[in-house]
């Protein structure tokens, strides 16, 4: 379809799983701290909406006020979505691959760290 001219966007899959690695783990942990089922829209409303708004993915970060720019630097989704959108466009420029991909694994890593005692705290109460 010539959408896509870069050989860099077979990467693209690979950043994906890695970002819903991420995702899985953040989502594992907040399961293992609800109380009930109900309290998943928490989730959606407080984490999962801001951090999408504030990662870059509709609007581009630069855009955004200083502020706003400093709250997208700490946001987990924004190293992702840089990942995704350079593999795809071919242009990194801006980009820390290396520190993107730390810093995806890195989150995945200390969520899933927190559910395993969270889980564990949990399963024996």
């Amino acid at each position: 379809f010539g959408i896509i001219h870069s050989p860099w966007a077979l990467l693209a899959p690979i950043f994906a799983v890695l970002e819903g690695i991420m995702f899985a783990s953040i989502g594992i942990f907040f399961a293992s701290i609800v109380p009930s089922i109900y309290s998943f829209n928490y989730y959606f409303t407080l984490f999962i909406g801001p951090m999408t708004f504030f990662s870059g993915a509709f609007f581009p970060v630069s855009s955004f006020p200083e502020a706003v720019q400093a709250i997208s630097n700490v946001v987990p989704l924004t190293p992702a979505v840089s990942l995704i959108r350079g593999a795809v466009s071919g242009d990194f420029s801006g980009v820390n691959v290396v520190i993107s991909l730390l810093a995806v694994i890195g989150v995945s890593a200390a969520f899933y760290i927190a559910t395993l005692f969270s889980m564990k705290r949990r399963v024996m109460e």
